[in-house]
């Protein structure tokens, strides 16, 4: 993810909740929210939100199992290139 999960938060603050992701991507659309933030949005679970703070959440589990996806895919790599010279 490439936002900061704070400022999600705020950006959707004023929405009326709840609200699905498809009805979040159509209010962050026409309040101009930046394509990143757009993006972001994209990559949330499709669920119904009760307040900002459960997508805060979201994006701070993203960005956490998006950690942990490098952090793998880095150790296959490294794990093959010794497989590799042996």
């Amino acid at each position: 993810m490439r936002s900061n999960a704070a400022a999600i938060q705020a950006a959707l603050e004023n929405m009326n909740y709840p609200k699905r992701k498809e009805e979040i991507l159509d209010y962050a659309k026409s309040h101009n929210l930046s394509e990143d933030m757009m993006a972001d949005l994209q990559e949330i679970s499709d669920r119904i939100y009760d307040n900002p703070l459960e997508i805060r959440n979201e994006f701070e589990e993203g960005r956490q199992s998006g950690a942990v996806r490098e952090s793998v895919k880095e150790n296959e790599g490294h794990s093959r290139d010794e497989r590799g010279t042996r």
